[in-house]
């Protein structure tokens, strides 16, 4: 049995670094269904391998040092083995033949971009599994993806993928905000799934914003062109999509919806793909509350914060401190909700979140003080009183 299994390493190795092609993804899939031991030890493997991996900042992130971690995990994996027969049976001995091809390609994992997980939301001898990439509160994170995508994802976001991306379709699932750098491929189109909408493209550059607290969603277009769709469940519970629009260059869109908060967390029809949803006539649009769309849009305020210059330009300071909240990891509580009101504009590179507060308190009746990870603000009455009936309450 253990040689048996070792034939399937490479295909295991393949299949937990997303390189798998469509009859090898085919191959493993059935050697999975043949034995639930078979099941177990893909299982083993993928604990071992992403605990190696898991890296805190990927900058500093050293592959020979993982490669180290991964071996002596494998090394204390198989020794209990040894000391445990009664369980002996259904573990397995991990080979070093293995090993050589987890070096390979850990090394590779190191060139760039952070360590992927993978989590299953499917049966346990299914290879419906997910890779998902999360951006903590406080950084961003560069996600390179297994077609050459390239995606930055916005502090407090996160992607997910299904492994076997690019087989038959190169299809992800955004929670947040990300800028897409998408590489061409004429035969396989590239879909973001936000909430209930598709963004269909091929080669292109697009920014999308879907924060689930927010209760919109944000499409907007650098190059190229993208396809925006919508997808709904009717009374038998069929997944179906009916086109809004499309975007050229210097175009958003922006779309609302009550529920949005839950169909980003849950997106509708996740267990459909792209392609297999069922086509219904283009929606119009033009008298919608909900669905509005923006031409000849100046788009650095809606895709520098990709950059080292954060670009502001008159927005609120409600919606900016729910920006600042994720960029800086900190709470911000205002002592007055007319505070959330004053419109600033401006340019941020390496300011701290104090340097940040103390331009804003120069231009606007703002007192700020800073504990730990959460900023108060409250009216400066002094300066009220300075410029009368402006600031009056």
């Amino acid at each position: 049995m253990e040689i048996e299994r070792e034939k399937y390493n490479e295909l295991i190795a393949g299949y937990l670094s997303g390189n798998l092609n469509e009859e090898e993804y085919a191959r493993l899939n059935s050697w999975l269904e043949e034995d639930d031991r078979n099941v177990t030890y893909l299982n083993e493997y993928s604990q071992v391998w992403l605990s190696s991996m898991a890296i805190s900042n990927p900058k500093a992130f050293d592959a020979r040092g993982a490669f180290n971690r991964f071996e002596q995990k494998v090394n204390d994996l198989n020794n209990k083995q040894d000391e445990d027969e009664p369980v002996k049976l259904n573990r397995f001995k991990i080979s070093y033949s293995f090993l050589r091809i987890a070096a390979i390609i850990i090394v590779s994992f190191g060139l760039g971009f952070i360590a992927n997980y993978i989590y299953s939301n499917r049966s346990a001898s299914s290879l419906a599994a997910f890779q998902e990439i999360a951006a903590p509160l406080g950084s961003r994170t560069q996600v390179l993806l297994p077609d050459r995508s390239i995606v930055m994802l916005n502090a407090g976001s996160k992607i997910r993928y299904y492994s076997n991306f690019g087989v038959k379709n190169r299809e992800v699932w955004l929670e947040g905000e990300g800028y897409f750098t998408v590489s061409k491929n004429k035969e396989k189109s590239f879909v973001v799934r936000a909430g209930s909408l598709a963004i269909k493209a091929l080669g292109t550059q697009f920014n999308v914003k879907a924060y689930p607290m927010e209760g919109v969603i944000e499409t907007a277009l650098v190059e190229g062109k993208v396809k925006i769709e919508q997808i709904h469940t009717d009374k038998r519970d069929l997944k179906k999509i009916a086109n809004i629009g499309f975007l050229n260059p210097k175009e958003r869109l922006i779309y609302k919806e009550d529920n949005i908060e839950k169909l980003i967390k849950e997106p509708l029809g996740e267990d459909t793909p792209y392609d297999a949803l069922i086509r219904e006539a283009d929606l119009d649009v033009s008298h919608s509350a909900n669905i509005s769309f923006e031409k000849n849009v100046d788009l650095r305020p809606f895709i520098s914060w990709k950059g080292k210059r954060w670009i502001i330009k008159g927005e609120e300071l409600g919606t900016l401190a729910i920006k600042l909240e994720r960029k800086y990891d900190i709470k911000i509580n205002f002592e007055n909700e007319r505070l959330r009101h004053f419109r600033f504009s401006g340019t941020l590179e390496d300011e701290s979140i104090e340097q940040v507060f103390k331009a804003v308190s120069l231009s606007s009746p703002i007192l700020f003080s800073i504990e730990g990870k959460t900023a108060n603000l409250k009216f400066n009455k002094q300066f009220m009183t300075m410029y009368g009936r402006v600031y009056n309450e």
